[in-house]
């Protein structure tokens, strides 16, 4: 059985834990607005599927704030299909504001 006096440990992990979570979220909302091609299909498909797997953005949030399907935002993550090269920038723009506020929330 733990001391008393390992659990500060373990509390004080998994706030190292949440916050490097937290800073892996902020890196990847900022590498979304400078990184992204609006030109490369893979490129939305990765920030799409990245954003709702990894960070946890829940699809059905996604769908509601582009007005869209959750069907919709299955087949953007699968590379099935995919919103018009003009609009690509912004949803991805977007999707990096939605992970911050997300982390805010939190």
């Amino acid at each position: 059985m733990p001391s008393p006096q390992s659990a500060p440990s373990v509390t004080a992990l998994e706030r190292r834990v949440e916050d490097n979570r937290a800073e892996e979220i902020r890196r990847f909302a900022s590498e979304l607005k400078a990184l992204f091609d609006a030109a490369s299909k893979r490129d939305f498909q990765l920030a799409i599927d990245r954003s709702c797997s990894a960070y946890g953005l829940d699809p059905k949030l996604v769908a509601g704030t582009f007005g869209v399907s959750p069907g919709t935002i299955s087949r953007w993550r699968n590379g099935h299909s995919m919103p018009p090269k003009y609009a690509r920038a912004g949803i991805v723009e977007r999707l990096g504001d939605l992970l911050l506020v997300q982390l805010d929330d939190a």
